[in-house]
């Protein structure tokens, strides 16, 4: 793997990109570039072209970066990569409780602002987890003899409607 420095004028969009970035993400992304610096590289051609971190590159750009990292991609099928970058990403899912959990817990040592994250988001987050309350959610009956493990105790269970894991 090759990671080296590269002039970001040197750098070019591909022009099969399909990603676009609004300038609330642009804005979360340059926020992240002053508070964090650049954590991960983005992905280029040997001749610059750009697979992936677009959005990255312009945030730094508009930060008066001159210079960022890159991964120098070495696969047989760059344009694949562009996509399968993106695809991958849209694939996750996050587990919202777990989430609005941590970011409680950033607000409290005040760094709820460096996840990219304000308060009023964190307020809609946890909004949107009421409207969708678990206490609505109803459970199949399970006595004490349910097992799962082979000590014969169930140790965690998972709900049917919410996908929240509980541990016993």
């Amino acid at each position: 793997m090759q990671t080296e420095g590269r002039a970001i004028a040197d750098l070019k969009p591909h022009s099969a990109n399909y990603r676009r970035h609004p300038e609330g993400q642009l804005a979360i992304l340059r926020e992240s570039l002053r508070v964090h610096g650049q954590q991960k590289p983005v992905v280029i051609t040997p001749d610059g072209t750009i697979l992936a971190g677009h959005g990255l590159v312009e945030a730094a750009q508009a930060e008066g970066w001159t210079e960022i990292t890159c991964h120098v991609y070495d696969g047989p099928y760059p344009e694949a990569f562009l996509v399968v970058d993106n695809r991958s990403a849209d694939l996750a899912e996050d587990d919202t409780i777990a989430l609005a959990s941590l970011l409680q817990s950033l607000q409290e040592d005040g760094q709820l602002e460096a996840t990219g994250f304000d308060s009023e988001g964190l307020a809609e987050l946890l909004a949107e987890i009421e409207a969708g309350n678990p206490e609505n959610v109803t459970f199949p009956e399970y006595d004490e003899n349910l097992s799962d493990s082979p000590e014969g105790k169930l140790k965690r269970a998972t709900c049917p409607e919410c996908g929240h894991v509980f541990d016993l």
